[in-house]
């Protein structure tokens, strides 16, 4: 591990010691019933409630979506966790800011630019300009889920406490964030004007 990706911790973290090797967590009967695949869609995990953002699976028949490590342990069986059989839509546990459209985002905020972007930016320009590689280093991933948790659980005001957390892990969130976007900045209505703009030769085109 290098030492930015050391910094990224924070010190009173607790030491998880690694599972024996070859042991394996055998998934429940309720998660045997499943058809899963994994998903890059940002969702609320069935088990623990809580954000999964990076290592996600999603059941192809239900729609229910876990956390890889929670997926094992669920106690809901396919047949009563399916939407129809609940009459609940299948949009209840998507995420509010990752996975969203910018312009649907920032227009539901009435602001013009995502707060999620502007808060974590204000806060590297004041504390992280000196961290080499901020952009570059990955952060850590629990740190980062819990981060964007914040995102998730407010109630849009901008008191977000971030002051305390590793500049590393922020710039993470700003990249995870934008890889997220359905739609990417250089959206793909523009990539073919884009690409022609970058061929030009003729500096004076202007």
């Amino acid at each position: 591990m290098t030492s930015y990706r050391r910094n990224a911790l924070q010190p009173d973290d607790p030491v998880t010691l690694p599972s024996r090797i070859g042991e394996e967590c055998r998934p429940s009967d309720a998660a045997l019933s499943h058809s899963v695949q994994r998903t890059v869609q940002p969702c609320r995990c069935m088990h623990c409630d809580a954000l999964s953002l990076l290592h996600s699976l999603q059941c192809v028949r239900c729609g229910a979506q876990w956390h890889k490590g929670c997926y094992p342990k669920s106690s809901q069986w396919c047949e009563e966790s399916a939407p129809w059989r609940l009459g609940i839509s299948t949009n209840e546990r998507r995420t509010s800011i990752f996975g969203v459209a910018l312009k649907d985002y920032v227009e539901s905020e009435d602001r013009k630019t995502p707060r999620i972007v502007e808060l974590c930016i204000d806060n590297l320009q004041e504390r992280g300009m000196q961290c080499k590689g901020i952009y570059r280093t990955c952060g850590v991933k629990s740190k980062v889920e819990e981060i964007c948790g914040k995102f998730e659980r407010s109630d849009g005001s901008d008191d977000i406490p971030l002051d305390d957390v590793n500049p590393m892990n922020l710039a993470s969130v700003v990249k995870l964030y934008l890889r997220k976007l359905p739609d990417p900045l250089l959206t793909f209505e523009a990539y073919d004007d884009f690409v022609k703009f970058g061929k030009v030769s003729n500096c004076h085109v202007f």
